[in-house]
């Protein structure tokens, strides 16, 4: 797995602002990097690894992090609109005030994840593992909680529809 440092990180995140391509970062390790409100739409980074990675305010609508392994890190008034989790595990994380409106989280394992105030609009949480996982306050319609396993959870939403 390719470790990725700020001045790594910062020569590709340009490059890709110069040619208007989405990032390509599958299969890489983030430690401890502050990403704050950069647009990673359609960035690709399937089966990384994020820890102590700060993404508050960040445009990271259409991503790919499917199979990643996401702990430690903030994702605070980010826009996740229609971001691929599938099958990621995540722990200790914060989703507050983010939008994931239809997002797929199909499989993910959550542990002591934060989705307070959240829009959850079409978000698709089938087949997924919480622990200790709370959703305060959240805008959720048509949100998918089919087949859901939770364990010392709590989901207090303004819910219209589960």
């Amino acid at each position: 797995m390719k470790k990725i440092t700020r001045y790594k990180f910062d020569k590709m995140y340009e490059k890709s602002l110069e040619t208007g391509e989405p990032l390509e970062l599958p299969n890489c390790y983030f430690f401890d990097l502050y990403l704050e409100k950069r647009n990673l739409v359609n960035a690709n980074f399937e089966g990384s690894v994020f820890e102590k990675v700060n993404l508050d305010k960040a445009n990271l609508n259409g991503v790919n992090m499917k199979g990643a392994k996401i702990k430690e890190s903030t994702f605070i008034s980010a826009d996740l609109t229609e971001a691929n989790l599938t099958g990621t595990k995540i722990r200790n994380v914060s989703f507050v005030k983010a939008n994931l409106n239809d997002a797929i989280l199909i499989g993910s394992n959550l542990i002591r994840a934060s989705f307070h105030l959240c829009k959850l609009v079409n978000t698709d949480f089938e087949n997924v593992n919480m622990k200790e996982t709370f959703i305060r306050g959240a805008k959720m319609e048509n949100t998918n909680f089919n087949n859901v396993i939770t364990e010392d959870c709590g989901i207090d939403s303004n819910i219209n529809q589960l």
